[in-house]
């Protein structure tokens, strides 16, 4: 007996995993058409969804009958035209099924149902079945998330913010900075730098980038990433570019690197803080002393050796 009821309650569990219990429609509906509900749904029967007084939770056991069954024909027992375009929009984005999108009457749930499966597709041929020039363009846009060359941007007439971020995507994705210079507007064109600048670990291109916060900010994080001192020298912050050296001279025990700085003062508490670290590793009787630490002038006269010389 045990052994049956386990049996039998598996299909019960995956059957009520399928109803939306948390839809405002079923919340608010009474006992009777929750029940009607759950029976159509167990079903997957359309015709029992007539049987539901409200409106709204019948339209949604058509569609959530339509989407098991995956048949958009079943949509047309909706209560009306748009609620039938709803049906065969929702079907067909949660499939990824275009074809289905042409059953759609309503042209804007109709490009809008090309538009969304084409981004999830990543095909912006799909596009093309778009009639609405501004959806169209955001069609091209949001479907160019792996493409490689921009004759998908090229698509894209009057949305030019789409056209940049489509550009973007390109260089993006094939590295190729030369793409960056195709980019019209200075934010995404400085972005598209950035980026590829981080990812090759070149800190030239950043030399490239217009904003000089984003610049800084560009050479900054390179000069982190690949401990490279000439990066620094870049920054036109002297704040900033101070901070960069001062990290960079602290990592190798450079006081080379701390004459990087434009400024007397900062190359002087740049010194001040890489003779105080190498104080620390003599104290420490650190064994690798690098050779910066390495004169018996920084514990005797506390200054760099050839400033003591």
């Amino acid at each position: 007996m045990k052994k049956f009821t386990f049996i039998f309650l598996i299909p019960l569990l995956f059957l009520t995993a399928c109803i939306d219990l948390s839809s405002s429609s079923y919340k608010d509906a009474n006992p009777e058409d929750k029940a009607k509900y759950d029976e159509a749904l167990t079903a997957k029967n359309v015709d029992m969804c007539s049987e539901i007084a409200s409106g709204e939770l019948e339209n949604e056991c058509v569609s959530k009958i339509a989407r098991a069954v995956k048949d958009p024909a079943v949509c047309e027992k909706s209560t009306n035209k748009e609620e039938q375009d709803y049906c065969v929009k929702d079907l067909a984005e949660k499939v990824n099924d275009a074809s289905m999108c042409s059953g759609i009457k309503d042209n804007n749930k109709k490009d809008n149902c090309y538009g969304n499966i084409a981004a999830d597709l990543n095909d912006y041929d799909l596009c093309e079945e778009v009639k609405d020039q501004s959806i169209r363009d955001n069609c091209y846009q949001h479907s160019s998330d792996q493409a490689t060359d921009n004759k998908v941007c090229d698509r894209i007439k009057d949305d030019y913010k789409g056209r940049d971020q489509c550009r973007l995507n390109v260089a993006r994705n094939t590295d190729n900075i030369e793409a960056c210079a195709g980019i019209e507007q200075q934010s995404y064109r400085d972005t598209c730098y950035n980026d590829i600048a981080k990812k090759k670990g070149d800190h030239t291109l950043c030399l490239k980038m217009t904003n000089l916060g984003a610049k800084d900010s560009c050479l900054d994080t390179i000069a982190a990433a690949t401990d490279n001192p000439e990066a620094c020298v870049r920054i036109s912050a002297v704040g900033k570019q101070e901070n960069c050296l001062k990290f960079r001279a602290l990592s190798e025990h450079s006081y080379d690197i701390c004459d990087m700085n434009r400024e007397e003062e900062g190359r002087d508490r740049c010194v001040d803080e890489v003779l105080e670290s190498c104080r620390m590793l003599r104290d420490s009787a650190y064994a690798d002393l690098p050779h910066d630490c390495q004169s018996d002038d920084i514990l005797t006269n506390r200054s760099r050796p050839e400033d003591a010389e």
